[in-house]
């Protein structure tokens, strides 16, 4: 992650959970240069302001959340939640059906410039009366500052995907969106003669964007022209397979996401 800190060492905030290499900084200190997935990156250097939430205070809020929906405390999930978000955000399941056993992040984005809305994509890990995990749903939960602190955090909406099932093949585990496309990485080795063909993009109006993609480690960088402030799908069907023949597990995975600006 990246972290900004005063001369003195006070005043620490967040400012990115993404992976930063070798940082060199510019002598105005408005910019660094960095390695991440084998490319040389220039980044414009921009510290959080006094009453703008950093990803960090947001994770921690939906950490607090979780954690409360796995003990099944309705009332200190419903704190977390908006007056909106309250009215869609119920227990994930019933008695006797699987139960949230753990989570973790799988993206996070800041949505808008101001700091004020943020976007979070987890994942939910089900298990049975034996606690043996089964399933999985993807969870999209938007925050905003409800006041003029940024401790004022609250989770405005939550999407629940349908419930997929485990080990039944390749599984997207986390999504990196950078200026210039996406890095997906995988639960599992993937046959690298399906990625090309399992993985798309496609902007607002559902038209295919051009791209092209590159595969490593349980890692697919997928490379497109994109326009800062759009948004944009990323669709991973079910001809995407792991080096065993498994289809992608559950069917095809969509992820929508806002491109970033292009820093330098």
């Amino acid at each position: 992650g990246l972290q900004a800190v005063h001369p003195d060492a006070s005043g620490q905030v967040a400012l990115s959970a993404g992976i930063y290499l070798a940082p060199v900084g510019a002598p105005a200190g408005d910019r660094f240069g960095f390695s991440r997935t084998g490319s040389i990156w220039l980044a414009d250097l921009k510290i959080t302001t006094p009453g703008v939430a950093s990803l960090d205070q947001g994770f921690a809020l939906i950490t607090a959340f979780e954690t409360a929906r796995i003990t099944r405390d309705a009332t200190g999930a419903g704190k977390y939640l908006t007056a909106s978000a309250a009215r869609t955000a119920g227990p994930l399941t019933s008695a006797g059906e699987p139960h949230l056993k753990r989570f973790f992040l799988v993206s996070s984005q800041r949505v808008a410039d101001d700091g004020t809305t943020q976007r979070f994509l987890v994942r939910l890990i089900l298990a049975d009366d034996h606690d043996t995990e089964v399933r999985y749903i993807d969870e999209q939960l938007t925050l905003v500052v409800t006041g003029q602190a940024a401790v004022d955090l609250k989770i405005d909406s939550v999407a629940d995907s349908p419930a997929r099932p485990l080990g039944k093949g390749p599984t997207v585990n986390a999504v990196q969106v950078q200026p210039t496309g996406l890095v997906i990485i995988f639960d599992s080795d993937l046959n690298p003669e399906t990625v090309a063909a399992g993985l798309k993009l496609a902007a607002a109006d559902g038209s295919a964007l051009p791209v092209s993609s590159r595969y490593a480690q349980r890692q697919v960088i997928l490379t497109a022209q994109l326009v800062a402030g759009q948004r944009y799908r990323l669709i991973v069907s079910t001809v995407l397979k792991d080096i065993a023949g498994q289809q992608l597990a559950g069917g095809n995975y969509e992820y929508e996401f806002t491109a970033p600006a292009i820093s330098g």
